[in-house]
């Protein structure tokens, strides 16, 4: 008796419009939590699984409308499934890449890492960017921003090009172009305990990057006016002498007393993510699973349309 309330379509009705007022109410508010949304996932869930069940026995006597019945409830489970892996295994990694540089797809290698459960290994793919093309505008806005990436798995490889509000697909990956920018300089360091070397990410003429240089933890700053120029204003804090800043392009040394800084070049830098989604094949089988069901349900109906025409 239980399972027949449940699964009934009074419930059904209830809950349809029950979840149809949440999703509004998030729209108009974004107030509603991720728990309620799952709450009311899970109430829709039991619904059609004891719909499923009520009606599954009757299958081997029924028509195939009866199992298309089945077919686009169990085609509706599958999509709630897939929504409710995706919200728990969706993993967003971020990274910073200057031009002609590359990262393998593990979570060490990401600046930024968004997962609400569980740990993804990555694949261990590598993607490089060969290519940064930027274009501006008179005004200064953005006309064109693409990447050339190169993607390596296991001895292939191959080319694509990135575009805004568009992904690359590799391997169940989706990877963007994350609409950051900048230049980056690379410095090497020389000291008496050796050379270090490295990028600075300087994301725009408006900002100044502030970072600490290695071995002598001076703190030093970055900034640059255009990104055409290739030229960046450093300026670093050394003991007794203050603030030392110069304006340098690839090749000049700034002497820090106790170590040189020497800039070795200016490159383009851009941010890339990769998106990983468990949940969107189990969504799409849920999807197909739905249309079938709907076809099988309406079949009949077609086909009664079908000899009405000939007639």
């Amino acid at each position: 008796m239980v399972v027949g309330f449940i699964g009934s379509k009074k419930v059904a009705v209830f809950l349809l419009v029950l979840v149809l007022i949440i999703f509004v109410y998030e729209g108009v508010t974004q107030q509603v939590t991720a728990k309620i949304l799952l709450c009311g996932a899970f109430l829709l869930a039991a619904n059609l699984v004891c719909c499923i069940y009520l009606n599954a026995r009757k299958v081997a006597k029924a028509s195939l409308r009866q199992m298309g019945f089945v077919t686009f409830h169990a085609g509706l489970l599958v999509i709630l499934l897939g929504g409710v892996v995706s919200y728990y295994t969706y993993s967003v990694g971020y990274v910073e890449v200057a031009e002609g540089n590359s990262f393998s797809d593990e979570r060490s290698s990401y600046n930024g890492w968004k997962q609400r459960f569980g740990s993804r290994k990555g694949t261990g793919v590598q993607i490089g960017v060969k290519k940064i093309h930027l274009n501006f505008w008179e005004n200064g806005q953005i006309k064109e921003y693409t990447n050339l990436v190169v993607i390596g798995d296991g001895g292939m490889e191959r080319e694509a090009v990135l575009e805004v509000n568009g992904s690359v697909r590799h391997r169940g990956l989706l990877i963007n172009l994350a609409r950051y920018f900048g230049l980056a300089p690379h410095f090497a360091l020389e000291t008496a305990q050796g050379e270090k070397e490295g990028y600075i990410y300087i994301s725009d003429t408006a900002k100044t990057n502030t970072f600490t240089i290695p071995a002598l933890g001076y703190e030093a700053t970055a900034a640059y006016r255009n990104i055409t120029d290739r030229a960046v204003a450093v300026s670093v804090n050394t003991p007794g002498k203050g603030w030392v800043s110069r304006t340098m392009v690839a090749g000049d040394v700034l002497d820090l007393g106790k170590g040189r800084l020497k800039l070795t070049g200016i490159s383009l830098w851009n941010g890339i993510t990769v998106v990983k989604d468990s949940g969107k094949e189990i969504t799409f089988a849920g999807f197909a699973l739905f249309l079938a069901g709907l076809l099988m349900y309406y079949l009949r109906f077609f086909q009664e349309a079908l000899r009405s025409g000939r007639d």
